[in-house]
């Protein structure tokens, strides 16, 4: 009766084959998953950067409208956030970019703007 039992026993773990048979076959998946994540986080950063560049656009276009000025004159950054009117804040790009506000004739501009392509590039679409 006991060695029935003993049999029986070893009979239900896993062995270390098919432990490390799981443990690869999971590795595989992660190899293929990593790169997919990593590329949507660069979608989610370029996306965050081409919307501070809309903001940015939004708030040079009310600024001069409010004070009259004309399509040569070029707003600052605290022209734009000091009166909290425009901007509330200061907006950084989530890559560490720097945002060039330009003249009103021109578009603001992140400095990695041409890095990426598409979806992926910092500039106003």
């Amino acid at each position: 009766m006991e060695v029935v039992r003993k049999e029986q026993g070893r009979r239900r773990a896993f062995t270390l084959v098919e432990i490390m048979i799981v443990v690869l076959i999971m590795a595989i998946l992660l190899a293929v998953a990593m790169p997919q994540f990593q590329a949507a986080g660069r979608r989610a950063r370029a996306t965050a950067c081409q919307r501070n560049l809309k903001e940015l656009m939004g708030a040079k276009e009310r600024w001069a409208m409010d004070n009259n000025k004309a399509p040569t004159d070029t707003p600052t950054m605290t022209d734009l956030v000091s009166p909290g009117v425009y901007l509330n804040r200061a907006p950084e790009c989530p890559e560490g970019g720097t945002y060039t506000i330009g003249s009103m004739d021109q578009t603001p501009t992140c400095s990695l703007q041409g890095v990426g392509a598409g979806p992926l590039d910092h500039a106003l679409l």
